[in-house]
């Protein structure tokens, strides 16, 4: 129900980002010997999906991965980039910017854009991730076709982290202004947070 209801919300606000998850029917199990309802019968949802990317796990993790790559403490922009966040913004102890969400949410400091920075967008030759060296030679050649990308917006990896953050924060509008809690809770399994963005993919 809600899958299908989440994308008529979606429909409806004429929003280009569809539902990851559609419903194409239940599956029932059937009674196990062990099983301490057996007059209970248990179900579960089928959907059809878009994608298996996720956007934190796959794709944010890959930035952060990236970076470290691609930047060091003397490379051009980085200082740039550290004065942005103001020394209220770093940890005492590890010297490290707070996370967005313990800086904003928590503390209620407004959020710091890296929009327009230059960063270094030279690749090693050589992978330097493990598992990755597969597909490093494709995506260094997709950076390098980033030129005119980069001569507009600054730094592809900003801008990347910007728009994954303002779509999420899309969906989540559209989810309060229709009602539903895309959010944490506590129910008698455990403790859940459903916003986190591994619930969006690509």
């Amino acid at each position: 129900y809600m899958a299908g209801y989440i994308a008529e919300i979606l429909q409806l606000a004429n929003s280009a980002i569809p539902c990851g998850n559609m419903p194409v029917g239940y599956y029932k199990y059937d009674i196990d010997e062990n099983d301490s309802h057996p007059s209970v019968d248990k179900y579960c949802g089928v959907f059809k999906t878009i994608g298996d990317k996720r956007a934190l796990d796959d794709v944010v993790k890959g930035i952060h991965r990236l970076l470290h790559a691609l930047l060091r403490s003397d490379s051009p922009g980085v200082q740039e980039a550290q004065e942005l966040f103001g020394m209220d913004r770093i940890d005492e102890e590890t010297g490290v910017p707070l996370s967005t969400f313990e800086a904003c949410a928590v503390c209620g400091m407004p959020p710091v854009s890296l929009m327009g920075l230059t960063l270094p967008h030279q690749l090693p030759a050589e992978c330097p991730l493990d598992g990755a060296g597969r597909c490093w030679g494709d995506a260094t050649q997709a950076l390098r076709n980033t030129e005119e990308l980069r001569a507009k917006h600054g730094s592809v990896f900003a801008l990347l982290a910007w728009r994954i953050g303002w779509e999420c924060g899309e969906v989540l509008r559209h989810f309060h202004e229709a009602g539903i809690s895309w959010g944490t809770y506590t129910d008698s399994l455990a403790h859940h947070c459903n916003a986190h963005p591994n619930n969006m993919l690509l």
